[in-house]
């Protein structure tokens, strides 16, 4: 019987949820960035934009630093074993240490080409890869996580 009551209580449950209206979507950001003088650019590359984003966001790199996001990596307190993207096969790369700049070319750093890739380089964030509002902004496929600076053949 107290399965057959769970599962009223989860459809009723799962009804009046769908009956309340959604919050509206919210894309506005709370300063319109296009006046920022330091954002007028133009760019010599991506690590460039993220300088500009770092002088008023002074922390965020050091914040996303902190993520498996951005390591590819964690330490499992109850094995002692690093794991992570960066430590395993996985079923899109296979293995990250044979293709470097193709499997990190959706990584949200810049220039992500081997192992010797600086984890603590706050201009190495990649800003844009989340927070680009023009829709066009794109990676290179081996870019190592840069997009195209100059006109490319895309594989």
């Amino acid at each position: 019987m107290k399965p057959v009551l769970a599962l009223c209580i989860g459809l009723i449950s799962l009804f009046f949820s769908l009956q309340a209206p959604a919050a509206p979507r919210d894309d506005q950001s709370t300063a319109d960035h296009s006046k920022f003088e330091q954002l007028q650019g133009p760019f010599k590359d991506g690590p460039s934009v993220t300088e500009a984003c770092l002088s008023c966001h002074t922390e965020a790199a050091k914040q996303l630093m902190k993520t498996t996001h951005w390591t590819w990596a964690f330490d499992n307190a109850l094995t002692g074993q690093q794991l992570g993207k960066k430590n395993v096969v996985n079923n899109f790369c296979v293995a990250t240490a044979s293709n470097w700049p193709r499997c990190t070319s959706c990584h949200i750093g810049y220039g992500w080409k081997d192992d010797k890739f600086d984890l603590t380089a706050e201009r190495n964030v990649d800003c844009l890869v989340c927070h680009d509002k023009t829709g066009t902004y794109k990676k290179f496929p081996t870019g190592a996580g840069h997009p195209n600076y100059e006109p490319k053949m895309w594989p």
